[in-house]
């Protein structure tokens, strides 16, 4: 969120609760705010609050954090398994190996029955 979008939080929450803010305390919100909230999803929860709460808020109770954003990164064909096993011999005599003794482990585990 913008600086100018946290301080207009602030006046909301000062018009709203009758509540003052010292510079020193407007630096602490707008740097907290501007850095890690969003200013959409902060001003719905700073309204829920108000709709709900007689009580002054604090900074917890009207942050939204920006949600991370996720990316997909595709590997590249030569790094799948399905590549590796068809042009890679000793990848696939590895993995032959696992399925191997997974099979066996199996088997043993089912013949305690």
């Amino acid at each position: 969120m913008k600086k100018s979008e946290a301080l207009h939080i602030i006046e909301v929450i000062a018009e709203t609760y009758n509540m003052s803010f010292n510079e020193r305390k407007i630096d602490i919100w707008i740097d907290i705010l501007s850095k890690e909230g969003d200013f959409d999803q902060s001003m719905k929860k700073l309204q829920n609050f108000i709709k709900q709460s007689k009580y002054k808020p604090t900074i917890a109770d009207v942050l939204a954090t920006k949600p991370k954003a996720f990316e997909i990164k595709e590997k590249p064909v030569e790094e799948t398994h399905q590549y590796k096993l068809e042009n890679d011999p000793e990848y696939a005599r590895k993995w032959q190996e696992v399925k191997r003794k997974g099979r066996a482990f199996i088997k043993e585990l089912r013949s305690h029955d």
